[in-house]
């Protein structure tokens, strides 16, 4: 099938997540625009298969929590594992079901210079219910190793797998204060969410390594051990960095503010374990010296890059400081989106040649200037940083790339019939496989809204040819 290129300047979804080209999209369902391309200046990318070689392999997190406890410090190493990183076999046990089973070991050693003074091992097993699913990017094994520490300066090594094809992470620094001094304070925890009950005070992680969800809302919940008796008070500043590695005074303020007492969670006399994604602190008498100050840091807002976290614990005289770094990060960011030249090549399924020729041309700067000038015209939701049009197009180009590629080997299935149809009309609500008395493979997507595409091939090795559009 010859693609047939709109001649109009733009598109929007409509029902049943259709791209619809036209020139209104302010009906549209809403969506991002990013800083996207600073994140990423050091590829050099020129298509999509190298982009799919670069960046195709989902990351594995894992990051330090250090919360008070009876005894003392505790340090909580959470992680979180991608199904995609696994090796799934098939359950036996579940022979018929299409049940699949992935064993799951990770061991984290905990450093004091030369010294090896702590490691845990947690072992698991994750469960998948389809062949897809083993290779999900979304679908997780989350889970935590606890030690309790002195106070002092450390560093851990998280490790992955049986011990003869182990993959070790780069070493993480971590700091234990002192938490059973008159007054201390710790580094900030991100968390999506905090629930007092009766059984006791959960936190919802983030664990993305530290790093906060790019275009959602997020807390940061700052420990605090305190004098006894006395009102406490925790101001901040929450501030953008031009670099990584910035000082806190050259950032850009983007919030301050306070936190008192009585917006603080006392916390349990109960050392913490993490539950699907949740530390948790058993029911058990208040420990009512330390506590969590919540601080919501609108992360719907933020625009993508590094921040510090600067806060203060101010109780009568007394003051103590904490600073915390940090990156907003979207998770699975679909592959275009990483540089310009490609993700304005994708746009040949929507957009007018003459359009795409002319947010070509000119240096890499300028075709990243025409990308976000582009989506930002397009985002029904410009008062938040996420547009999930631009989101949802190029997340379609990703699945189309890998999933309807052929037997000619690499991800070459954006250049076949399905992917077109895939990118524009969105997923089927079912799809029917025929052997029609002809020879080769008839395959029938039905629409909810009764829309029926009918695909065939000669051979499991061709692509499928577009017979028949509504």
């Amino acid at each position: 099938m010859k693609r047939q290129q709109p001649e109009d300047e733009g598109m929007y979804i409509g029902e049943g997540g259709q791209f619809h080209k036209g020139s209104s999209l302010c009906q549209v369902i809403g969506l991002v625009l990013l800083g996207l391309f600073a994140v990423v200046t050091t590829a050099n990318a020129q298509d999509y298969p190298d982009l799919a070689a670069r960046f195709g392999q989902p990351a594995v997190y894992h990051e330090a929590n250090v919360v008070p406890a009876p005894s003392g410090g505790q340090l909580v190493v959470s992680f979180r594992i991608p199904h995609a990183r696994l090796v799934f076999l098939r359950d036996q046990e579940r022979q018929g079901s299409g049940g699949f089973i992935a064993d799951v070991n990770v061991t984290v050693q905990v450093w004091q210079g030369e010294r090896l003074v702590a490691e845990e091992a947690w072992e698991g097993t994750s469960y998948a219910a389809t062949f897809e699913d083993t290779h999900s990017r979304s679908l997780d094994v989350e889970a935590a190793v606890t030690f309790p520490l002195p106070p002092g300066a450390y560093y851990y090594h998280l490790h992955v797998g049986e011990a003869e094809r182990t993959r070790r992470t780069s070493q993480t620094a971590v700091s234990i204060p002192d938490f059973g001094a008159p007054m201390a304070l710790g580094r900030a925890l991100l968390g999506t969410a905090v629930d007092v009950t009766a059984a006791g005070v959960q936190i919802t992680l983030v664990n993305l390594g530290g790093d906060a969800p790019f275009g959602q809302p997020f807390q940061a919940l700052v420990p605090a051990c305190l004098q006894d008796g006395a009102d406490a008070l925790i101001t901040y500043t929450l501030s953008q960095r031009p670099e990584a590695d910035a000082k806190p005074e050259d950032g850009t303020q983007v919030y301050e503010g306070s936190v008192t007492m009585q917006e603080a969670v006392a916390l349990p006399q109960t050392e913490p374990v993490l539950r699907e994604g949740r530390l948790e602190w058993e029911t058990a008498s208040a420990r009512d010296s330390c506590y969590l100050f919540p601080i919501s840091l609108a992360g719907e807002q933020l625009t993508d890059g590094a921040y510090i976290l600067a806060t203060t614990l101010n109780q009568g005289t007394a003051t103590a400081t904490q600073t915390m770094r940090f990156q907003t990060h979207w998770r699975n960011m679909p592959l275009a989106l990483h540089h310009p030249k490609v993700a304005i090549r994708a746009l040949e399924f929507v957009e007018a040649r003459r359009t795409i020729r002319a947010m070509q041309r000119g240096s890499r700067a300028a075709q990243e200037a025409q990308v976000r000038a582009y989506w930002a015209a397009r985002d029904p939701t410009p008062g938040t940083v996420f547009n999930e049009l631009m989101a949802e197009y190029y997340r379609r180009i990703d699945h189309a790339a890998t999933a309807f590629q052929t037997g000619r080997g690499g991800p070459d299935g954006l250049e076949t019939d399905q992917a077109e149809v895939f990118i524009v009309h969105g997923p089927a609500a079912a799809v029917e496989r025929q052997f029609p008395p002809g020879g080769g493979v008839e395959e029938v997507w039905h629409y909810a809204d009764g829309r029926r595409f009918v695909f065939w091939a000669a051979t499991s090795l061709d692509p499928f040819q577009l017979r028949a559009r509504p």
